[in-house]
């Protein structure tokens, strides 16, 4: 049922991730966004059961939702269930670890953005970035059920072709800028809220942005000793660099059995 409006819309050059996110928000009218990328599928009902969930209650900023995994030709793979501890999202959880918001199968309200303007052109993940920035605006509502059909395998999120020597080098290095330009970003966001953190909060910030950047530092084979007694310090417990030593390390036959 209607009335609808389609805006059909095509960039002479490709924006970025965040360029394109941030030229589709600028385009957007009303209130609330429900947004989905060009090769998921979005259920019909999910847009209403998103958009009810918001309208409960004015203190939710956004909602997420479980997804199913697809396959390269539509073929459902599994359920991705979330647990409570994942599907409950808080501003703790955001600025300690980095936790996301499912933006796959996620609705928001653009006000959002109206608080803190666009994002980075250099931010390369948008689910932690969304997390912080309506956790601190309110709450993250969580709908437990499927209501996106999500592709995996392809694009620029997910890959598990047998191309080692990607799975070993640039695959480790297009999830630690994830993480690094999302912290960058929350950073910046901290900024433009209408409180201020206190020093802690923002103290943990820039130390996740001192890992992530040493741990760039050793994916990208610029220096490996280093930046993995800094963040040994900095984080004992994190065996993320230890890891990607390894990774680079060990000889690239050896790494194929195990990654196999």
């Amino acid at each position: 049922e209607g009335p609808h409006k389609v805006r059909l819309r095509k960039n002479l050059k490709n924006l970025g991730l965040a360029g394109h996110i941030n030229k589709v928000i600028a385009a957007s009218g009303g209130e609330i966004i429900s947004w989905a990328a060009g090769d998921d599928i979005a259920l019909p009902n999910r847009t209403e059961i998103f958009v009810d969930k918001l309208l409960a209650d004015p203190g939710n900023i956004g909602v997420h939702s479980n997804v199913v995994e697809i396959d390269l030709i539509g073929l459902p793979i599994r359920e991705r269930l979330h647990t409570n501890l994942e599907s409950t999202t808080s501003f703790d959880k955001v600025i300690q670890r980095g936790q996301s918001v499912i933006t796959q199968s996620h609705a928001f309200r653009k006000s959002v953005f109206d608080v803190f303007g666009p994002f980075r052109a250099d931010l390369t993940q948008e689910g932690i970035a969304m997390a912080f920035r309506e956790c601190s605006l309110g709450k993250v509502a969580f709908v437990d059920l499927c209501l996106t059909q999500y592709r995996i395998g392809c694009g620029v999120s997910t890959y598990s072709g047998a191309d080692i020597n990607k799975r070993r080098s640039s695959e480790p290095i297009k999830f630690t800028n994830w993480y690094l330009s999302a912290f960058q970003q929350m950073l910046e966001d901290s900024r433009k809220l209408p409180y201020q953190l206190s020093s802690k909060q923002i103290n943990i910030i820039k130390k996740n942005i001192a890992f992530y950047t040493n741990l760039l530092e050793i994916n990208q084979e610029q220096r490996i000793i280093t930046p993995l007694v800094r963040n040994f310090f900095m984080k004992p417990r994190d065996t993320k660099s230890l890891r990607a030593a390894l990774r680079l390390i060990l000889p690239v036959s050896f790494y194929r059995r195990i990654a196999s």
